[in-house]
């Protein structure tokens, strides 16, 4: 038990001291643009949402419906912004789109590559459709040059500076319903389209904006320069509404990044693999303890030889069979002598042969040594009644001899 405590204890300690060293390190950067409202992360968006959520007096919220989902809520006109990797919307949301822009809403849509019915509808291309974040981690890391984009509508003829690696494409070209609002420094024209970072067009009674830099909203992009008073700039653009941003679309770009997304987006092969890690953990759990008994700690016999010869001695003593407590102590001085000088006192036919040898060895004179045994052996042999005190004297004599045979 004690050395169970002693393990317990040892392994808890190394646990804490793990947890303690690991807490003490110095904390690495996860460069993975999750654009998650509570991600503190360099491609997080904590900073955005909080600093809007505490300038805007019309209000801002973070939610995970679609545009679909938002459609349905009967609200007044308001903006909506969407910040993601990459957006592919489903026929639904598309048409949810539509009616939110019908209905006098704006919508802002920022991503890396715009794919699916969005791009088929507005006839949108990018001068290229990959995108490496961890190259754009390095680049970040190692200190890039800087690009520039210039106002084309609002705000025209000013410019702003910002990493080269934020600026993922640019639209090569789009619907003539959409005109330019954000363009390379450089005069770009490919198929008499000018190439921008941001579009914008009028449909209904709402507008909506497209933008292929959704780094500029991350924490890293709000608190690098002025990139802070160049999004406030892009989101005045969608008037003085309240704001929504959904993360519909940057949580599934997240999960669609993951090894078991297969597994995770069908419900019973999600149980299944809960279930078989579940399983997993039992298995190591119960496993891990021994599978034998546990093996009790066995004392070393005592030594009860005294306490049964005393047992036995008080009970002859008691029925006061002095007779019976002498012939149990000339077996063992029998046996004592045979086994210590060799002499057998029981064989009749070498007395005195028994006698000179037990004389020569204990230095008692044979007659004393012959009157003894002759009254022994009829103690033994016949049935005779003995006094506490002859029973005494032949047990001292016997004990007598038999201390002289170890001197």
């Amino acid at each position: 038990m004690k050395m169970n405590s002693f393990f317990w204890g040892g392994l808890v300690f190394l646990i804490g001291f793990m947890m303690w060293v690991e807490y003490s390190l110095p904390r690495s950067f996860v460069w993975d643009p999750t654009f998650g409202a509570r991600d503190k992360q360099p491609f997080g968006c904590a900073v955005f949402d909080d600093l809007l959520s505490h300038s805007l007096r019309q209000g801002y919220e973070v939610t995970d419906e679609t545009l679909y989902l938002l459609s349905l809520d009967e609200v007044p006109s308001r903006n909506i912004l969407s910040v993601s990797k990459r957006l592919d919307l489903t026929p639904t949301d598309f048409e949810a789109l539509m009616r939110l822009l019908e209905a006098g809403d704006h919508v802002l849509l920022a991503a890396s590559r715009f794919s699916g019915i969005l791009t088929d509808t507005f006839a949108l291309q990018a001068s290229y459709e990959y995108y490496d974040y961890d190259e754009l981690a390095r680049q970040v890391i190692n200190r890039p040059s800087r690009d520039t984009l210039v106002w084309a509508g609002p705000f025209a003829g000013e410019s702003f500076d910002f990493y080269s690696a934020f600026r993922g494409v640019d639209f090569t070209r789009y619907d003539s319903l959409f005109v330019p609002v954000v363009v390379p420094e450089e005069e770009l024209m490919i198929s008499g389209v000018r190439c921008a970072a941001v579009i914008r067009a009028q449909i209904g009674q709402g507008e909506l904006i497209l933008l292929t830099m959704p780094l500029l909203f991350t924490n890293y992009g709000m608190l690098d320069r002025d990139n802070s008073d160049q999004i406030f700039r892009l989101l005045s653009l969608m008037g003085d509404r309240p704001f929504v941003r959904t993360e519909a679309y940057a949580r599934e770009a997240k999960e669609n990044d993951t090894p078991l997304r297969y597994f995770l987006s069908h419900p019973p092969l999600r149980w299944a693999l809960y279930m078989t890690m579940l399983v997993l953990l039992l298995f190591m759990i119960f496993t891990a303890r021994r599978r034998q008994r546990v093996i009790p700690v066995m004392k070393q016999p005592v030594n009860k030889r005294m306490e049964f010869t005393e047992l036995i001695g008080t009970l002859y003593f008691r029925r006061r069979d002095h007779a019976g407590l002498v012939r149990k102590k000339y077996i063992f001085f029998a046996e004592t002598l045979r086994r210590v000088i060799q002499v057998d006192v029981e064989d009749q036919s070498q007395y005195f042969q028994t006698v000179d040898r037990m004389a020569g060895k204990t230095g008692i004179g044979t007659e004393k040594i012959s009157a003894l045994l002759t009254k022994l052996h009829r103690v033994y042999t016949e049935e005779v009644s003995l006094t506490d005190e002859e029973m005494k004297q032949y047990i001292d004599e016997m004990n007598e001899i038999i201390n002289h045979l170890y001197i």
